[in-house]
């Protein structure tokens, strides 16, 4: 019986929160796809450069950041037709304890680059804004940029660097990372079942 309530758990840690990250490079009819980053090196008169993209992540509770990069080198032109792209996206849900109240975040979240985005259940921008506690959250981070012949170099950046006020806007208040509401509820469902089979199991 154990087996179908491990089924379901491992599908709601499959859906719980965390971060995407894509990279692709092309140089002619050779394309290179990861997951963190990518490098098409080429030589022209002896001179070598490379066509790159990467993406760089950083996941920590009330600090959340994605940098996106890609391009080809300067000081030579590729011999072919290229193109590199990176996109990085983080999303981490959180809870304050206690009951719904209103309160205060303070932080910077946003971004530069042009394909960029960031917020924190809702709030974008420096500063400190209303906030309500003892609800469920979530934070999001993305960052994405690609680059080609008429755009050598490219590179977005994003972030979400937060905390927690009281209503007095002094009093800190801490937060916990939760499941995604799908996982959570994926996660009751399994349960759910597997408590019916078991009790169906004991009646026969």
């Amino acid at each position: 019986m154990s087996k179908y309530i491990l089924l379901f758990l491992a599908g709601a840690a499959v859906l719980q929160a965390g971060s995407v990250t894509s990279v692709s490079c092309t140089l002619g009819n050779v394309t290179i796809n990861a997951s963190t980053d990518c490098s098409i090196p080429f030589f022209v008169n002896g001179i070598q450069g490379f066509v790159a993209a990467s993406v760089m992540v950083r996941e920590t509770p009330g600090d959340l950041f994605v940098d996106a990069a890609a391009g080809a080198s300067t000081n030579v032109n590729a011999p072919a037709a290229w193109s590199a792209s990176a996109t990085g996206t983080v999303t981490q849900w959180y809870i304050t304890p206690g009951p719904k109240r209103p309160g205060f975040i303070a932080g910077i979240i946003g971004g530069f680059g042009g394909n960029e985005y960031a917020s924190v259940g809702g709030v974008v921008g420096d500063g400190t804004f209303p906030f309500e506690l003892g609800v469920p959250f979530e934070a999001i981070v993305i960052a994405g940029t690609s680059a080609g012949p008429n755009s050598p170099q490219n590179e977005s950046s994003a972030g979400a660097s937060f905390m927690l006020l009281e209503a007095d806007n002094q009093t800190p208040v801490p937060f916990y990372i939760v499941p995604e509401p799908m996982s959570g509820a994926l996660l009751g469902a399994g349960l759910g079942v597997g408590a019916a089979l078991i009790r169906k199991r004991r009646r026969a």
